[in-house]
């Protein structure tokens, strides 16, 4: 329903016995080139914040890069976009700006430069940026199962895209004389 006494006028939904919010055409910036992508989130509650003026009286949002939408999730959150999903069980995204806060995270994505999936498990995973991530108390792996043989842990982890990465000759357990060419670093 439409907040008065704000400026500009809010619309403010909550929305309870579980939700599947879909925006598409969501640009996503791979390398030098820019994808129209579809961001898919579900959870069990949720409470979404925009302008009053996008809402439609068929229960929509018509959205621009420049509408403010942000969304407040809780219980068994599934979010995906591209080839990657993270799942939490509380998390606040602000899809205008790209930034968002999962609790109890874990991410999993695809990423064809190795054939397989990276997994991050946190605490607390924040998103910087579009390509950019911050995760607490976390751990990473290649391997699928649910307890790894292998893992990296530490208190922080930063996850973000390097255009130049070559992950055909990637070695995690490398010694690194440029910081900057780490593509993940804890």
């Amino acid at each position: 329903e439409p907040v008065t006494g704000v400026v500009p006028q809010e619309f403010i939904a909550t929305i309870t016995g579980g939700v599947n919010i879909v925006v598409d055409n969501v640009p996503l910036q791979v390398g030098s080139t820019i994808f129209l992508t579809r961001v898919d989130l579900s959870a069990d509650r949720a409470v979404i914040w925009s302008d009053a003026d996008r809402f439609s009286e068929f229960g929509g949002f018509e959205l621009d890069e420049n509408t403010p939408f942000q969304v407040y999730l809780e219980g068994n959150i599934i979010a995906r976009q591209g080839l990657s999903d993270i799942r939490a069980s509380h998390a606040f995204f602000d899809l205008s700006n790209r930034r968002g806060l999962a609790l109890n995270a874990e991410v999993r994505s695809y990423l064809p430069q190795l054939d397989g999936a990276l997994r991050v498990r946190a605490a607390e995973l924040r998103q910087l940026s579009e390509s950019s991530y911050h995760a607490k108390n976390a751990w990473f792996t290649t391997s699928q199962f649910g307890h790894p043989k292998w893992r990296v842990e530490a208190s922080d982890v930063f996850v973000q895209e390097r255009q130049n990465a070559n992950f055909s000759s990637w070695n995690p357990f490398a010694a690194e004389e440029d910081p900057s060419t780490v593509w993940v670093s804890s």
